[in-house]
């Protein structure tokens, strides 16, 4: 499990604006996801895994990374285009 205490994720969360704490929380749960081999073959596995990453998106993120934002956000906008593929 990330910690908040080590040099680098303090880095890391001060870069993307974030506390850290609550980076080590959210990035853990992305690292847990890769760890267990989650493939998106399913709908509520995706919407874990977009889930999970969508908590790590921060302004100063964006900024540092606009295509991997904008993905996640279309991804966002395609749900809300059709809710009833995604009920």
């Amino acid at each position: 499990m990330l910690t908040a205490q080590g040099s680098r994720t303090q880095q890391v969360a001060q870069g993307v604006g974030m506390a850290g704490a609550a980076f080590a929380q959210q990035a853990d749960s992305v690292v847990r996801l890769c760890m267990q081999q989650i493939k998106s073959s399913s709908l509520a596995a995706l919407e874990t895994e977009v889930q999970a990453l969508r908590g790590l998106i921060t302004p100063a993120l964006e900024q540092l990374c606009p295509e991997e934002c904008r993905f996640l956000q279309a991804y966002e906008d395609i749900k809300a285009s059709f809710p009833q593929r995604f009920g």
